[in-house]
């Protein structure tokens, strides 16, 4: 009768079989894995999520003042690196302005709601805005183009209708296309977020008031662009 083999024998020849089946298994792994050889994207669209601040200053007497969360609202930006220095360019705005004004002059009290759309009227490849991007900063080359505004407006108290205020009830309000001041956008250093300080928006004397807008923006998506060919 043939001598049974020691157990310790078959537990070392198991354990050398599978370490080399493991090594056999990365290289494998390994082999069919190589490396990517795609070159880096040179143009990115990039659109981010927003949130806002809107502030209201310069009414009579203080009156209508403070500052208001609006949103939500979007950007998207197409970033240009096949130049010798990095471009960008504002491909669409949107963003929502709901608020509500309550002032109080002497013993008149007056609520203003507002409820409008802001887009742009551009399209790509047309841009809304163009700037560089250095150091974490894109500074825009000049104003935002093709921004307009539409929705409705409701005034409710004694002020409605007189002093440049909107008549009583509820109105529709359209501006026609026009620009609109942007600040730099200051991005995080993974290029995920970035903020725009207050920008003054729209000024008037009828009725008197000064508007600002801030925005924060939040990555939601990003995609490669293929370049238009020469």
């Amino acid at each position: 009768m043939p001598r049974e083999a020691p157990r310790g024998a078959v537990f070392r020849s198991s354990r050398s079989t599978l370490i080399a089946g493991a090594i056999l298994a990365c290289g494998v792994q390994a082999h069919a894995a190589p490396e990517s050889n795609e070159p880096p994207c040179a143009v990115t669209d990039v659109q981010y999520a927003l949130s806002a601040s809107l502030a209201i200053t310069n009414t009579t007497m203080g009156a209508g003042n403070g500052v208001h969360r609006i949103g939500p609202g979007r950007v998207v930006i197409r970033f240009d690196g096949r130049s010798g220095h990095r471009r960008a360019s504002l491909l669409a705005y949107d963003l929502r302005q709901s608020f509500t004004v309550v002032s109080s002059v002497l013993f008149w009290a007056t609520t203003v709601k507002t409820n409008v759309q802001v887009t742009t009227s551009t399209r790509a490849p047309d841009s809304v805005a163009d700037g560089t991007l250095e150091d974490l900063t894109v500074r825009w080359d000049g104003r935002a183009r093709g921004v307009r505004s539409d929705g409705s407006i409701e005034c409710e108290g004694w002020m409605c209708g007189k002093f440049g205020a909107p008549p009583s009830g509820m109105s529709e309000l359209h501006v026609a296309p026009t620009s609109m001041a942007l600040e730099p956008f200051g991005f995080s250093a993974d290029m995920k977020t970035f903020t725009m300080p207050y920008a003054v928006v729209s000024e008037s004397d009828a009725p008197r008031h000064r508007t600002l807008v801030s925005i924060s923006g939040r990555e939601v998506q990003r995609a490669c662009v293929a370049p238009p060919s020469s």
